[in-house]
């Protein structure tokens, strides 16, 4: 029997209602587990410091002499490449085996989340050291500027033709990172309610398919 869309729009009201009371209750129990779940969900650890980067003084022939736009120039490009290198794979894993911390995962992209930087500015480069561990992300961070200020070193003394920089690195500062709880549990509860309502309307659509 054919029946128009207008009473099938009635007949899912009706039963959503009718079933209302089930899916709050879903509602509130995926509520609360997810809330509980997040609230015992252990903090994670942030340390920040950031490089400021200046370019050295050097000897150089009168054809080779920097001006100070480029200058400025040069030492902006450099602070782009500093950032990219502290995010490589190959110096996120030396600077593990600095620190004599076991790698947080042999996947690049994730070892990627564990430290970033980023240029901030000209002569700024901000870095993150990212641990479940408070005492392992401050080792990791010192590991870090380890491996780092020791890549520039290499790099002033291989190209000393070139123009040379040098890093000054702020005091690091750790932070306490902690899950978003009610924001989880209520993202939780709106996804427990749908799921719900399309189980009780799919359930619904067969009722009428089988009449």
């Amino acid at each position: 029997m054919h029946v128009s869309p207008q009473k099938d729009v009635e007949q899912s009201i009706m039963a959503l209602w009718r079933n209302l009371p089930m899916m709050v209750l879903v509602g509130v129990l995926a509520f609360g587990i997810a809330y509980a779940v997040a609230s015992k969900t252990p903090p994670s650890y942030e340390v920040h410091f950031s490089y400021m980067i200046a370019q050295q003084q050097r000897d150089a022939s009168p054809a080779f002499r920097y001006d100070g736009y480029y200058s400025i120039s040069g030492t902006e490009l450099f602070s782009a490449t500093l950032a990219s290198l502290i995010m490589s794979p190959e110096q996120i894993v030396s600077a593990y085996a600095s620190a004599n911390i076991p790698l947080a995962s042999q996947d690049p992209i994730d070892l990627a989340k564990q430290v970033k930087a980023e240029k901030a500015a000209s002569q700024l480069v901000q870095v993150t050291v990212v641990d479940a561990s408070k005492s392992n992300a401050e080792a990791l961070a010192r590991a870090v500027d380890s491996v780092t200020q020791n890549a520039v070193s290499d790099y002033n003394k291989k190209n000393k033709d070139t123009a040379q920089f040098s890093l000054t690195q702020t005091n690091a500062w750790t932070g306490t990172v902690r899950v978003a709880v009610l924001p989880i549990a209520l993202i939780t509860l709106v996804f427990a309610l749908a799921i719900a309502a399309l189980i009780v309307l799919f359930y619904e659509a067969l009722k009428r398919g089988e009449d």
